[in-house]
């Protein structure tokens, strides 16, 4: 490097990005709003969104308040490669991001020679792991509250009282009926549901850990302590939360900027 010479970064945001906004199952606001407010910050002069039917007034609202200059009614792996190569209607994209079932996810894939993505999206999924000092109706509604997602989403409970393992099925059984989306929950619980009796300290730190973890959650009086004295050891979650009192969905909105990019670990 020569005396004078001056290096540096310019950030220049893309002319025309697209969001892939679920709507068949639930209207999803914050994914609309961390999605499209953030290619607003970063300076993209158009923004457009897609979204399946039914389409929600809830979601029109948030296509408004995030900014959205253009927004389809199209939904599933059509609507990325419409987004992504461009129809009549619509014009193609630089990138496409925002999350979706395994066909939005692999046509996002199979397109992206075309344009860029995210990332490749999965199931949600949550782990708790808990003592006798968590309550478990806190301990059920957070696990049908990453549930209620998807049929495949997977939901695992490791505490090593057998006693709290059986109360907090019963909590869930309590919940599930008082939600309007209980057949969602019965399917994703039925399909990736478990409990595990046995070993916390090897639950949260596996001695050959196989795959990164989407909620992590620590529900145990000691679990502060544990996760301090242990950090270097935690290497495939983003989040963690810990104390009987911390919720997984307001850490969503408050201690993320996109909570598509979570991976959680909750000590409850």
């Amino acid at each position: 490097m020569k005396l004078g010479i001056t290096l540096g970064v310019k950030t220049t945001p893309l002319d025309r990005t697209g969001a892939y906004i679920p709507s068949d199952r639930a209207a999803y606001l914050s994914t609309v709003l961390m999605t499209t407010i953030a290619a607003r910050v970063a300076g993209i002069p158009e923004r457009m969104v897609c979204t399946p039917s039914p389409v929600h007034s809830l979601t029109l609202v948030a296509f408004d308040i995030a900014g959205a200059g253009e927004a389809y009614k199209i939904g599933w792996a059509q609507a990325v490669a419409a987004t992504v190569l461009g129809t009549e209607t619509i014009k193609q994209v630089q990138e496409i991001v925002g999350p979706g079932n395994v066909y939005v996810t692999q046509a996002k894939l199979m397109l992206h020679e075309y344009a860029e993505i995210d990332f490749q999206t999965g199931p949600s999924e949550i782990g708790i792991i808990a003592d006798s000092s968590a309550k478990p109706a806190y301990v059920a509604a957070d696990t049908l509250a990453q549930a209620e997602h998807d049929p495949n989403t997977a939901g695992i409970l490791v505490t090593d009282i057998t006693a709290f393992a059986i109360a907090v099925g019963g909590e869930i059984v309590v919940q599930i009926a008082t939600v309007p989306r209980h057949e969602i929950l019965e399917r994703a619980l039925a399909h990736s549901g478990y409990v595990i009796v046995g070993d916390k300290q090897e639950a949260i730190f596996p001695d050959e850990p196989r795959r990164s973890r989407k909620s992590f959650d620590p529900d145990d009086r000691s679990a502060g302590d544990t996760i301090k004295q242990s950090s270097h050891r935690l290497h495939l979650h983003r989040l963690i939360y810990t104390g009987c009192l911390r919720r997984l969905y307001i850490g969503y909105e408050s201690c993320t900027p996109d909570d598509r990019l979570c991976k959680e670990l909750l000590l409850a």
